[in-house]
């Protein structure tokens, strides 16, 4: 399963908890235990949708690999 995957696994893990910290959290320990990632930066957006009764977040994570080559993937995530 390459990085990608992995990131999207996580991510789909904590959809509709809307625990966006700890979804942070598991993807950066995935990022720095990696030998394949040289750097990488994780975003977050708290403030996409907010209702009372569905809250949208956003996380996305850009990454250089050891190719060089930069990377960036991410998908929103909700709290029901």
């Amino acid at each position: 399963m390459d990085i990608e995957e992995k990131i999207y696994e996580i991510i789909e893990k904590y959809d509709e908890t809307g625990d966006i910290d700890s979804c942070e959290e598991e993807i950066d320990e995935l990022m720095e235990n990696n030998e394949n990632v040289k750097q990488f930066m994780i975003l977050k957006d708290t403030d996409v949708f907010d209702s009372c009764g569905l809250d949208i977040y956003y996380i996305s994570v850009a990454y250089t690999d050891v190719d060089g080559e930069i990377n960036i993937c991410g998908d929103r995530l909700t709290r029901c």
